[in-house]
């Protein structure tokens, strides 16, 4: 368990602003891996961990010392919560100089601190946070690894490819989007 305290104390307009938030976060990280060989294993992952949203975005005291913008801080934010897991597969043959492997990923956020702005109609900005849930990220990976040996020299070739799609959230103008 992780604890984190935050105490804001500073002075504003001749007030004195004090503010008190804590989270405690369950972390984890689990990993259990298979050995099918010597050079063959299976492994599968999963990491939980929070986040504290800072105290820019939990202070709750309105910030009007710019005429074009106005900000507030949001102390009801929830911590965010990101979770990962994955499952990769390694293929090492040292007879044949030859490896390869696998890796595939997911990472869903939950409670993600987003910057929330909106113009009124005198054209002044609001600006507060809020969370927003739904945040994704798959991705996929696969690597091969081959060696040549001759006389003294060797000759590798290692290709790689990648790919990932990811799916946020946020806000524009005070309007919810999302882009993939």
């Amino acid at each position: 368990l992780e604890f984190n305290a935050n105490d804001f104390h500073s002075v504003f307009n001749n007030d004195n602003l004090d503010f008190r938030r804590n989270f405690i976060f369950p972390n984890y990280d689990t990993r259990f891996t298979y050995k099918f060989s010597n050079g063959k294993s299976l492994e599968l992952a999963n990491k939980s961990d929070f986040t504290a949203p800072n105290m820019t975005a939990l202070n709750p005291y309105t910030d009007l010392s710019n005429p074009l913008m106005t900000t507030q801080g949001n102390p009801d934010l929830k911590s965010t919560w990101r979770n990962s897991s994955s499952i990769y597969f390694l293929n090492r043959n040292l007879p044949k100089n030859m490896t390869y492997s696998l890796k595939l990923k997911f990472d869903y956020t939950d409670n993600n601190i987003s910057e929330f702005s909106y113009y009124d109609d005198t054209g002044r900005q609001f600006r507060t946070y809020t969370n927003i849930s739904g945040n994704k990220n798959l991705g996929w990976e696969s690597r091969f690894s081959k060696t040549y040996k001759w006389n003294k020299n060797q000759f590798r070739i290692s290709p790689s490819f990648f790919s990932n799609y990811a799916h946020r959230k946020g806000f524009v103008d005070g309007i919810q989007f999302a882009s993939t």
